[in-house]
Parts: structure tokens; sequence; C-alpha cells
């Protein structure tokens, strides 16, 4: 074999190996994910309650999945803060407090108006049919008590809402901002009269954008917002 084809050889092998462990670390990304949504799911929606162990053998009946995945995906979620590590105990579901929600729905009222307002210049067609979808989707989710569907829901209007703005950075701290939010669903939208209320406000913000109205989607937003940390 000449040289030539020695170096077309060596280069097909590594190539080969190449793909091979992109593969690989593409699937350990993908159970990873999965896991971490699986977890993430049932702390927001109250399955994992706060101050509970999670212990990794118990998570792995539960989801299926391996204690490699499980580990990675609780170490991200210990950066989204819903889970906090004791040495030499473990990990936990984060607890909240009212302190930290107000603090929480105090930024989100800094910045969601103004994302809104933006909202309602810069959204495109697709992106106004996608928020009217949502809109109403989460009304037969609410007359349906579909607690899980309305806080996807909240969360895909809320974010969809702040990357309409165009803000990309917005967009994400407000993805972050909800995520940590996520027990006030369980606190302040308990009751299906206060569903049914987050519902007519989110209709009310959709609106406004909708006319293109910059001041009345911030103050729809602020409305909305206000209302969930009302004494």
């Amino acid at each position: 074999m000449g040289l030539s084809s020695s170096l077309k050889m060596e280069k097909k092998n590594e190539s080969r190996m190449t793909s091979k462990q992109s593969k690989k670390n593409g699937d350990t990304r993908s159970l990873t994910r999965r896991a971490y949504d699986e977890v993430k799911w049932r702390i927001i929606v109250d399955e994992l309650r706060a101050g509970v162990l999670l212990s990794e053998n118990s998570l792995c009946e539960l989801t299926g999945l391996g204690k490699a995945s499980i580990r990675a995906a609780l170490i991200e979620l210990k950066h989204d803060k819903l889970v906090d590590v004791v040495p030499r105990k473990g990990f936990f579901v984060r607890p909240w407090s009212w302190d930290e929600a107000r603090e929480l729905i105090e930024m989100r009222r800094m910045i969601e108006p103004k994302l809104a307002s933006k909202a309602a210049v810069n959204a495109d067609e697709e992106t106004r049919r996608n928020l009217k979808r949502l809109v109403t989707d989460s009304a037969k989710h609410v007359a349906n008590a579909e607690r899980r569907k309305l806080i996807e829901n909240d969360n895909d209007f809320h974010v969809g809402i702040a990357r309409a703005s165009g803000i990309t950075v917005g967009a994400e701290i407000v993805e972050m901002l909800k995520l940590r939010s996520h027990y006030l669903w369980h606190v302040s939208i308990s009751s299906q009269r206060q569903l049914e209320a987050v519902q007519l406000q989110h209709e009310e913000i959709l609106t406004k954008i909708l006319e293109r109205s910059p001041e009345g989607a911030a103050e729809g937003m602020l409305r909305h917002l206000s209302s969930l940390v009302a004494e």
C-alpha cells in the first residue's frame, strides 16, 4: 500500500472514530436531557416536594434511566436553583419562601412589561399566531383542570412574548425566572378561580399585542405579575 493510500485509510479510520465518539456524546447528552426533564417536571408539578431527598436509586427506578444521567441532571437542576446539595447527605428539592417569591416577581415586574411592549411592536405574524394558539389551548386546559399542561403553556406564553421582543438576553432571563418561580402555581394559582383569572389576564396581554399596543401590553403584563404575589 502506498503512502497516499495509507494516509487516506488513517483519515477514514479517524473519521469513523470521531463519528462514533460524537454519537456516543450525543446519546449521553440526550439521556441527561431526558433525566433533567423528568425530574424537573416532577418538581414543578409538586410530585417531588420541597425538602425531599432525591435518592439517585429511586430516581433511576422512577425514570428508567441510569445513575450517570440522573447525577448529571441533578447537577444541572442545582444550577437552575431547583435542587440543593447538602454535604454527606445528598440532593434535596430546594425549599421556597415568600421572600424569594416576591424577589423573583419583582425582577419579572422590572423586565417582562418592557419585553411585552417590545413584542407588541416586533412580533411577526407567525409569532402572533403561536401566542394566540397558546391562549386558546390554555382555555381548554383551564376547563379540564390540566395543571401540568397549564404550567407548560404558561411558560411557553411568557417566554414566547420575551423572544418576540427581539431581546435575546431578556428571553433567557425570563426563562430562568419562570423556572425558579414555579412553586407559585401551588400557592398563588391553586384554585379554579385563580386559574380562570390568569387565563383572562393572558387574554388581555395577547389582545394588546395583537392590537400592536406597546403601552397596553406592558400594563397588562404588569397587572398580571402583580396579582401573583398580592397580599
